[in-house]
């Protein structure tokens, strides 16, 4: 009798040795089918993962591009007023000190390549226009001197009786955003209508304030805010025309585009909240 005992368990201990128990393949490790010992080993195994997959999941920062329309030393084209145009730099409607700006002469191309946005930092971001776009710097009808914004404010992309199509494309697709439409133009007597597909807004008008106008930027006074959504295509197409029978005048823009929470960081946070019930 006693052999057989020993027999058995000899056996028994082959089997176990040559084939282990069963294993399960979970979250980040091998663990047996046995319940864990406690909600501590859980989180043990499972913070590590929540932790690493935030980090991979976080979303990138809002992205801002600044325009700056103007015109370029050399070309004068059939823009109108004298000099060249000043560069603007810092914040407008939104931004910040020392924030960059893009530029360009509106009659020296009809396109813009890689944008940079407004830390300095190159995008793919592209910018095109038709060719009834033309380049003016004021003769000073309208000063915004005092308050520092007169780089941005003195010269301009304008129509006379044309309607201008521009295109921003190669943005970040399904993503919204908030869009900042510069329009003032010589003087009084002069009106900028932008008509942004797919916005919430549809159509806007800058309605021009008093000549000399030196009280800082205003809405619907000096510029017009947006709202929309990039699309699939990840593009943004507006329109500029006048209204008032004379010449409509863009200053340029601000695009700021906030990129969505991704699908990895809302399971992140669904983890952490299974964590939270277990404690």
């Amino acid at each position: 009798m006693g052999g057989m005992v020993l027999s058995f368990l000899k056996r028994k201990f082959w089997l176990h040795a040559v084939i282990p128990p069963t294993r399960t393949l979970t979250v980040g490790t091998l663990i047996n089918h046995e319940p864990l010992e406690n909600s501590k080993h859980m989180k043990r195994t499972l913070l590590p993962l929540v932790a690493g997959s935030f980090a991979a999941a976080l979303p990138a920062q809002a992205v801002l591009i600044n325009m700056d329309f103007g015109k370029s030393p050399g070309i004068d084209g059939l823009g109108f007023g004298t000099g060249d145009s000043v560069v603007y730099t810092g914040a407008a409607a939104i931004g910040s000190a020392g924030d960059f700006w893009n530029s360009t002469d509106t009659e020296d191309n009809i396109f813009q390549s890689n944008l940079l946005d407004s830390t300095g930092a190159a995008t793919t971001v592209d910018l095109t226009w038709s060719d009834e776009l033309q380049s003016s710097v004021n003769s000073g009808a309208i000063e915004f001197g005092s308050t520092g914004h007169n780089a941005l404010m003195e010269d301009y992309a304008f129509t006379n009786t044309d309607t201008a199509t521009i295109t921003i494309s190669d943005l970040p697709a399904n993503q919204d955003y908030t869009f900042y439409l510069y329009g003032v133009p010589d003087g009084g007597g002069q009106g900028t209508r932008f008509a942004v597909t797919g916005s919430n807004e549809g159509t806007q008008d800058v309605t021009v304030g008093a000549v000399n106008d030196d009280n800082g930027l205003a809405t619907p006074e000096d510029y017009v805010i947006f709202t929309g959504n990039t699309g699939a295509g990840g593009q943004i197409v507006y329109t500029q025309t006048s209204f008032a029978g004379g010449f409509s005048g863009s200053n340029g823009f601000q695009l700021d585009v906030v990129p969505e929470p991704s699908v990895a960081m809302l399971g992140g946070l669904g983890l952490l909240g299974l964590l939270r019930r277990r404690r």
